[in-house]
């Protein structure tokens, strides 16, 4: 049931970016690339092998650890 409701979200969510890209056609790049991360995450879920879904979970929380760390410390130092 999970890996039905996440192909559906996934599926709302790129109707979103395709709409947000049809009125402001400077978003298309940024709208296919996020649609193409949301696609690919979504056929990785759909991985029979539990090792390799165990690992691609893993790396994608370390990834939004390190990049919330990295936007804290960017605001911390006055980037941002």
């Amino acid at each position: 049931m999970i890996q039905g409701v996440l192909v559906a979200a996934c599926l709302i969510y790129i109707l979103i970016i395709a709409a947000q890209a049809w009125d402001r056609p400077s978003l298309w790049l940024e709208g296919f690339l996020i649609g193409a991360a949301l696609a690919a995450a979504t056929a990785v879920y759909w991985s029979r092998d539990r090792v390799t879904l165990d690992r691609w979970e893993k790396a994608a929380l370390w990834a939004a650890v390190l990049l919330f760390l990295g936007y804290a410390l960017a605001r911390l130092g006055g980037l941002v």
